[in-house]
């Protein structure tokens, strides 16, 4: 039996993680949410096809320090950060350190549609 992708979206805010669920609602992805970089890391178990939507600015535990921890425990699911802040500095160290793509909020649903997409294939 085949198993349904798994789109992790891990965001401090409620309203955001309600639309880009409402944007990949389409996709036949199994989604499953996280309000911040901790309770993403306690309860993430890797899967055979899957991604994870990743805010850049958490409170605690930041997008760039939960994308260390993963690489550290040598945990590699492909990464989208998104941001409303997005500094390039950040941008480059996101996709330096093994990220997928960077999105800027506000993006649309083609365009988180597509990247994820991408990042499942």
């Amino acid at each position: 039996m085949d198993q349904r992708p798994v789109i992790h979206l891990v965001d401090d805010d409620a309203i955001e993680r309600f639309a880009a669920r409402s944007m990949l609602s389409g996709c036949g992805a199994e989604l499953r949410e996280d309000g911040n970089a901790a309770e993403f890391l306690d309860r993430y178990r890797p899967m055979p096809c899957e991604c994870v939507v990743l805010d850049l600015r958490l409170p605690g535990m930041d997008g760039l320090e939960l994308q260390r921890r993963l690489r550290e425990r040598e945990l590699l699911p492909p990464i989208v950060f998104v941001s409303a802040y997005a500094e390039v500095p950040l941008a480059v160290e996101a996709i330096r350190g093994g990220a997928d793509e960077f999105l800027s909020k506000p993006f649309t649903s083609a365009q988180l549609f597509q990247t994820v997409s991408r990042a499942l294939s």
